[in-house]
């Protein structure tokens, strides 16, 4: 996010550059009363990325499909993408590995992008709206052939509410968390080593406090707990 606060170090500081590397440049969402003056700053750890080849025009489309849904009386100034080589594989360095290989997910609906017509048969519906989950899709893949570990970072971590001992009407069906939990199964049967690990915040960005927050914390407490349950027994039956 290009806004206030965004800006940060790896040591993360709180107090000492508010009014030095940080001063104008204060953002806090997460502590009711904060100012600029008292901290705390909120800390970031987002992460960027230049992206050169093939994959930039991925990136390049999902800005053009939106700004075309979203803002349809200025089609005219997008340009043209199809004289792009998409052969280039861009700039690299030998000493690095060589080029990377990089594919584009995203999740979006044709509520908030216009799509290509012809990627519509690779699309699924709801509520009458297209659905691009591929990050989803990315998701399940990789856990199905994961070998040894896994190792998840995500803001938050919800899911599978269908699994769920209790409150199962959440509308938070996807299926990676149960994904995760058969995967562990799996290997617990064949006698098999995996190791999963999940970081997320102690609580996700606002103010802790809030009925949003509590509501997070209570749906990612209800995916964990049926989560273990399922594990344990496949410990127990093993």
């Amino acid at each position: 996010d290009i806004t206030d606060g965004r800006y940060d170090t790896p040591e993360f500081p709180l107090f000492s550059t508010i009014n030095t590397l940080h001063a104008g440049d204060f953002y806090q969402n997460c502590t009711p009363g904060a100012t600029n003056t008292t901290g705390p700053r909120e800390p970031w750890h987002d992460i960027h990325a230049k992206v050169e080849g093939p994959a930039a025009k991925d990136i390049c489309q999902n800005f053009m499909d939106r700004w075309s849904n979203q803002n349809s009386g200025q089609t005219d100034c997008l340009v043209s993408l199809e004289d792009i080589d998409l052969d280039s594989t861009g700039p690299y360095d030998d000493s690095t590995g060589g080029p990377w290989i990089l594919q584009v997910f995203r999740s979006i609906t044709s509520d908030s992008a216009n799509f290509d017509q012809t990627r519509e048969a690779h699309l699924h519906k709801k509520y009458g709206s297209f659905v691009d989950n591929s990050i989803e899709r990315a998701y399940i893949s990789l856990i199905r052939n994961a070998e040894s570990y896994l190792y998840i970072e995500n803001q938050y971590f919800l899911g599978s509410a269908y699994a769920w001992l209790k409150d199962r009407d959440t509308l938070s069906q996807h299926i990676i968390p149960m994904e995760i939990t058969q995967k562990i199964i799996s290997k617990i049967k064949f006698g098999e080593s995996f190791k999963v690990y999940i970081c997320i915040p102690m609580y996700p960005e606002g103010d802790p406090t809030s009925d949003a927050s509590q509501e997070i914390l209570y749906w990612q407490a209800c995916t964990m707990e049926s989560m273990y349950q399922s594990i344990a027994q496949a410990i127990k039956n093993s």
